[in-house]
């Protein structure tokens, strides 16, 4: 079992120094191409003959580590944390790793503790902020977070001036989005994604938006318009695009002076026109994620390079093969050209049994 971060926290108040790992106290080395300890799968189907599936098959807070050190190999000037069992799961942070402030957002476990790997990446990353994401993260855990972070730089010979924590929490969804839009996108905008904060797939919606990685998503709704509209006039975009169904009335109310437009109809529907808006090159990575893992398609948007693709919980590996291919030749023929057939993708979940793609959640907990 990990250590918990209590007994850290009580060292550093009792002012205990303590030293880091040698490893956390130098520039770490490259990220591996594919997960530590990740597993693979050789798949062959009728779009598809011989794609390889590499997975991440952990929960939220082990995959966040990796995920993290797949895309920010050295160092991150901010890191963001969120506890992924919060009720109201802060779904506009799926931007912030493609941001103007990019930095990986790492999970707590559910309990709102930080394990102890979940710290030496923090050590390995050296942030100059550390930003607590929504309502379930206590103040003792950020300021632990906050002391691996500074001790790391010191040991590094960075900065020596302590290390921010920044508190995004808006009590909504709605509110806490705006902040999140406005923390980490300052200047030259030029589109914002929203999503109904009460539409049923909110999360796999703003998952989709946050892949663009040109503008951040906003979630509204009829009854917190004031955050969206606020953020928007601050924000000043081109172009405002709603991500599936948002009320007409709703998205020409707060987009000011913005010209409109929408990506409209299912999660598959916008799966597929979200990826006919970008590259599908033979070297992108293409992510699947289990739809009904809110924090899980929050993280692998983050890495996805290619189409991302939010998978039913009952789908198989062939479909999620069947599902890349797909989305590479429809972006491929959107640009007017032939797209490289994909090698490999990545899921993000734990493994079903026998040939389903993902382990379905506990109805309960949305985890299991």
């Amino acid at each position: 079992m990990q250590s918990r971060v209590s007994l850290k926290v009580r060292l550093l108040s009792m002012g205990a120094a303590f030293a880091l790992p040698i490893c956390f106290a130098t520039p770490a080395i490259a990220a591996p191409d594919f997960p530590a300890g990740s597993s693979s799968s050789l798949i062959s189907t009728a779009l598809a003959e011989d794609i390889q599936m590499v997975r991440y098959d952990a929960e939220p807070a082990e995959t966040s580590l990796g995920i993290s050190r797949r895309l920010f190999n050295e160092a991150a000037d901010t890191v963001y944390i969120v506890n992924p069992a919060e009720p109201d799961l802060p779904v506009a942070i799926a931007a912030a790793p493609k941001s103007q402030r990019p930095g990986p957002v790492l999970f707590t476990e559910e309990d709102g503790t930080l394990g102890e790997r979940a710290l030496e990446e923090i050590a390995r990353l050296r942030p100059a902020e550390v930003v607590v994401v929504g309502a379930g993260v206590s103040g003792e855990v950020a300021e632990a977070a906050r002391e691996f972070a500074s001790a790391s730089r010191a040991n590094a010979g960075s900065d020596p001036a302590g290390v921010e924590i920044q508190w995004w929490n808006g009590g909504s969804m709605e509110e806490t989005s705006a902040t999140i839009a406005l923390g980490i996108y300052r200047e030259d905008v030029r589109r914002v994604y929203v999503v109904d904060a009460q539409h049923k797939d909110a999360t796999a919606l703003a998952a989709l938006a946050g892949t663009i990685g040109n503008g951040p998503v906003l979630a509204v709704s009829k009854d917190r318009s004031s955050f969206a509209k606020d953020a928007i006039a601050q924000l000043d975009p081109r172009f405002v695009v709603a991500v599936g169904k948002v009320d007409p009335k709703l998205l020409s109310d707060i987009s000011g002076g913005a010209r409109k437009s929408s990506l409209a109809g299912s999660v598959a529907a916008v799966a597929k026109n979200v990826a006919s808006l970008g590259e599908a090159k033979e070297t992108s990575v293409s992510v699947v994620a289990p739809l009904d893992r809110p924090a899980l398609m929050m993280l692998a948007s983050g890495l996805a390079t290619g189409p991302f693709i939010p998978m039913a919980p009952k789908a198989t590996q062939a479909q999620a093969a069947d599902a890349v291919v797909s989305a590479y030749r429809l972006a491929g023929s959107s640009n007017g050209e032939k797209a490289s057939a994909p090698k490999r993708f990545l899921a993000v979940g734990p493994a079903g049994s026998a040939d389903f793609l993902f382990k379905p959640a506990d109805r309960k907990s949305g985890r299991k």
